[in-house]
């Protein structure tokens, strides 16, 4: 009996000793753990670079006040994240520069996915989508669909996004093609009766159709359609700050906050592009 107490004693003073290591090594690994999740969240501000020469996507005045649909975005993101949004007004083709140099952390200006950007920098889920399209004259009967622009002349701004689609698709449907300096220019154009037609993205006809009280119509088919994104240079720094970033934005997707944005802005609820788009054909980490 003496025997099988003492290796009962024994046992017990085992069992005793490993409870209490294993309850040290969870609070360890709880304080790890939580160390970690303080260690991941981005800390500083969040500088955004963007061009900010006009609404209705992003204008900075001289004074620092930022207005538009970027701005309206980046103010609901830092009312729920507690960030420190400081934004970067910068050349057009410098915004991107901005990040390769480390002198800012998000690209902002309505900027679509294209395979080139996505090769060299990551980005967040999609804020909206936007797409290119054709306006008319709401009198011009001739021109229903894509199709029927054979024959017609076309103003686009050059090296805008609807110019690579419409110069392939003039070669095989036969019609002109005519660049301008802006989309706006490209615009009056149409309003004067020099071009049948105008490519431009979806957003920028509404826009223009209600501030301008312009008699346009825009057909109902796309040229191209693509997630708005947000880019971010490639450390691991700012992929804490992408996955962070994800959260956000799918939250304002989800309650309405991002379609109400684009509403009041792009005169229509945006998000509902991304219906249109596979999205199983980008990469969203």
């Amino acid at each position: 009996m003496i025997e099988v107490k003492k290796l009962f004693s024994k046992k017990t003073s085992l069992l005793a000793f490993l409870a209490a290591l294993a309850l040290v090594l969870l609070a360890c690994g709880s304080e790890e753990d939580q160390e970690s999740a303080e260690m991941d969240q981005w800390e500083g501000p969040v500088r955004v670079a963007t061009v900010g020469t006009g609404h209705p996507y992003s204008l900075v005045e001289e004074d620092g006040t930022w207005t538009g649909t970027e701005a309206e975005i980046w103010e609901e993101i830092e009312e729920r994240t507690g960030w420190d949004v400081q934004v970067q007004r910068v050349g057009s083709s410098a915004t991107f520069g901005q990040l390769d140099t480390d002198r800012s952390d998000v690209a902002a200006n309505n900027y679509g996915l294209t395979e080139e950007r996505a090769e060299k920098y990551i980005y967040t889920v999609p804020a909206y989508a936007d797409a290119n399209t054709i306006g008319v004259k709401s009198d011009n009967e001739d021109i229903q669909s894509l199709e029927d622009l054979s024959g017609k002349t076309v103003g686009v701004q050059a090296g805008q996004a609807a110019d690579i689609p419409l110069t392939e698709m003039a070669e095989e449907m036969d019609f002109e093609v005519v660049r301008y300096d802006s989309t706006t220019d490209a615009f009056l154009q149409l309003e004067i009766d020099s071009v049948d037609a105008v490519g431009a993205p979806r957003s920028l006809l509404n826009e223009y159709i209600e501030t301008r009280d312009a008699d346009f119509r825009i057909l109902e088919e796309n040229l191209t359609a693509a997630p708005v994104v947000y880019f971010l240079p490639d450390t691991p720094e700012h992929a804490q700050l992408r996955d962070e970033l994800n959260v956000v934005i799918e939250d304002m997707v989800e309650d309405g906050t991002m379609g109400e944005i684009t509403e009041k802005w792009l005169f229509s609820d945006m998000t509902k592009n991304l219906e249109d788009i596979d999205l199983d054909e980008y990469d969203f980490d």
